[in-house]
């Protein structure tokens, strides 16, 4: 019996020091959550940027927080205002990434979600910028895809490109959606006073194209454009070469070059 007990106290004696020790591994934070423990959250909010989970907040919508204060309430400002002369919707949307979707889709699918436009006209503007990922896309309704084609607010974009380069979101906004308001308010035919002290910009883009050149090289395109849907395709031919000269590597006018080159060659075999 006086062994039984030895052991027994033994035991005991191993079991508490291990408790112990247990114990002091741990650490005293181990014991239980802290008062600032017990109130937070157990799981950190998520920001979520998919295009269906973002609702509109009005006209400006910087779910990536890189716009001050003021450029937001110019740019409502001056949205409400084509909103309310010209009927024209303007969205501006700034997210940190597309979480690995394209910009395209994003855009487009953000923009047929939020209904941007009047419905029956669609005469709606959404200007998109990814910071992270460095993408910006300008997504435009078919209600004013004649005044705001892809090669205008494509040039307007590479305008802004130096200020996106330098981390100015707030000047290179501020200028597109302006540029935009622009043409919209002469189309219209209307006056904005919002655009009173709006002077845009002019930069060199990366392809040396400044904006008073673009315009020239945007109107040779329209013109050569103009000749190949009437069937002029030699007149077609010389004005989109008019526009080469002014930017040889314009891939929109090589290609509508060839195209009318094409026409004019089976134009002349047909009549062999």
């Amino acid at each position: 019996m006086k062994y039984v007990a030895i052991v027994a106290v033994v035991v005991i004696l191993i079991v508490a020091g291990v408790w112990y020790f247990s114990r002091q591994r741990k650490g005293p934070e181990s014991a239980g959550p802290s008062q600032a423990q017990a109130t937070a959250p157990l799981i950190a909010p998520v920001h979520v940027e998919q295009w269906q989970e973002l609702n509109p907040q009005g006209y400006v919508n910087d779910f990536a927080n890189v716009l001050n204060t003021t450029t937001v309430q110019g740019l409502t400002r001056l949205s409400a205002e084509v909103d309310q002369k010209a009927k024209v919707q303007i969205a501006v949307v700034t997210i940190k990434t597309l979480e690995g979707d394209n910009v395209e889709d994003f855009a487009n699918h953000l923009f047929n979600k939020w209904g941007v436009g009047y419905k029956g006209t669609d005469r709606g503007v959404m200007v998109l910028l990814a910071t992270d990922d460095h993408k910006y896309r300008t997504e435009v309704g078919y209600g004013l895809e004649r005044i705001l084609s892809n090669d205008k607010v494509g040039g307007f974009g590479l305008d802004m490109v130096p200020l996106l380069r330098r981390g100015d979101y707030d000047g290179a906004i501020d200028q597109i959606v302006g540029q935009i308001a622009q043409v919209i308010a002469q189309d219209s035919h209307i006056s904005l006073d919002s655009l009173a002290n709006f002077h845009p910009v002019t930069h060199a883009t990366t392809l040396g194209v400044t904006t008073d050149r673009r315009n020239q090289i945007e109107a040779a395109k329209r013109q050569g454009d103009n000749y190949y849907d009437n069937g002029e395709y030699d007149k077609a031919i010389n004005a989109y070469q008019v526009g080469l000269k002014l930017a040889p590597t314009n891939a929109p006018l090589l290609q509508a070059l060839r195209r009318a080159q094409t026409a004019k060659a089976a134009e002349v075999k047909f009549n062999q």
